[in-house]
């Protein structure tokens, strides 16, 4: 047997498996999608359903659009999520499979693809995806997309467009005003900056501003409010249980949430995301050289550094650290295309340059054996058990549809998923 493989046989075997891959991972999404449909789950639905049904609230905006479109066309809301979710993914994929199809090796993105926080995150942990971040997330990679194919002045339209209605962004999910640097930085890389750029930017900048501090106004909800929401559900034919998720969070305020954070660095081991960051580390380094023409922009490194600190931030006030950081880290990771790499490119130097089957070996395992927990303990994430691994948790979608139509699957999910006993009981109940 071959101790290696060259360059050239894996970039094509690279380009090969790319499009099913990102099939593969848009059909396990569907998938969950689904099955938090037919659950009627507390955060990856209820966390689009906030409104202002009970008055002007934090989170509101999309939920109040979605509630609207559901009481005047008779169709249940959650009809309405899935039809965002799907599309949102389906973009946040399209697009990054046409950034990476037009590098010119793949090989240093091997494993930035494979990842179990890039691509995967949402399916390695179903409990930190499909949240509001993915419309962030499809816009950024469209926006990358866009700064490489349009021509300027179609861009520089297009990016005040995307200014114009980041301000709703915010007001549905006030922690997105966060990595609103990030996206200027594809403005700033793209187009050549003066003064008329600068206070054109500025304008635009001052609604999302207004959003901001409109959210931290209304940030702390009340029970009434809380009640009202869930009661405008049941209104729209779709209820979401109020004893836990995102909309029972909304009457919490912010001692409430510091307390909440200083339990879980004490009892839940939050200390040890710290593990993650050379895991994370691996998926960068073969693209470093690109990060590091991109700060050789000074505001450029800037806004980068001022994202991550408000990133700090966010982790100081909630618990989804692991959440917080995926945003973040695929942002930076759409960044890289605007860039092409400095390095001579060894692929078409060395064509038969060797890679070992170790390499090979070891990018199988980074993909399978860990993932970014979202939220809660870091050390439930590792893979103590064969069910943590990764390609076993992707089957958890089509367990819990089996499940919901054939209760005599629920027993044997249940044997081998036992974590799964409150989300099974959620949707029996729904």
């Amino acid at each position: 047997m071959k101790k290696y493989i060259t360059a050239e046989k894996a970039e094509h075997a690279l380009r090969k498996i790319l499009p099913y891959y990102f099939i593969g991972i848009l059909i396990i999404t569907a998938s969950a999608i689904f099955a938090a449909y037919l659950g009627h789950f507390s955060y990856r639905m209820g966390d689009w359903l906030i409104n202002y049904q009970g008055g002007m609230i934090r989170r509101g905006f999309l939920g109040e659009v979605v509630y609207q479109l559901a009481r005047y066309t008779r169709i249940n809301a959650g009809v309405y999520v899935v039809i965002i979710q799907l599309f949102s993914y389906g973009a946040f994929l399209f697009f990054s499979y046409r950034l990476l199809r037009e590098q010119d090796t793949l090989l240093p993105y091997a494993f930035a693809i494979f990842s179990p926080f890039m691509f995967t995150f949402h399916i390695n942990n179903l409990h930190g995806g499909y949240r509001k971040e993915i419309v962030y997330i499809a816009v950024f990679s469209f926006l990358t997309w866009a700064a490489k194919h349009f021509p300027i002045k179609k861009f520089e339209r297009l990016f005040y467009g995307v200014l114009l209605l980041y301000p709703t962004f915010i007001l549905s999910h006030e922690m997105l005003a966060v990595y609103l640097p990030m996206l200027l930085v594809i403005y700033l890389l793209k187009l050549p900056m003066n003064k008329r750029r600068v206070l054109l930017l500025m304008l635009f900048l001052f609604p999302s501003l207004g959003s901001f501090f409109l959210s931290i106004y209304y940030s702390h909800g009340t029970s009434h409010q809380v009640e009202a929401i869930l009661q405008s559900l049941i209104e729209v034919n779709y209820a979401i249980d109020g004893s836990s998720g995102a909309i029972n969070w909304l009457d919490k305020d912010l001692s409430f949430a510091l307390k909440r954070v200083k339990e879980a660095l004490t009892h839940e081991h939050y200390i040890y995301y710290a593990l993650y960051i050379p895991l994370v580390a691996i998926a960068y380094l073969p693209i470093r050289n690109k990060f590091k023409l991109i700060t050789q922009n000074k505001i450029a490194l800037i806004l980068i550094v001022t994202s991550f600190v408000g990133m700090l931030g966010l982790c100081v006030v909630g618990l989804d650290w692991g959440r917080f950081f995926y945003i973040w880290l695929i942002a930076l990771f759409f960044l890289s295309f605007l860039y092409d790499d400095p390095s001579k490119n060894s692929l078409k130097n060395d064509p038969h340059q060797p890679i070992s089957m170790t390499t090979i070996a070891l990018l199988l395992l980074y993909f399978q054996l860990w993932h970014l927990p979202p939220v809660r303990s870091p050390l439930k994430a590792l893979p103590i058990t064969f069910t943590r691994i990764n390609i076993i948790r992707w089957s958890k979608p089509y367990v819990l549809i089996a499940s919901y139509y054939f209760p005599s699957v629920k027993e044997k999910a249940l044997h081998y998923f036992p974590g799964m006993k409150e989300t099974l009981s959620r949707m029996k109940r729904q």
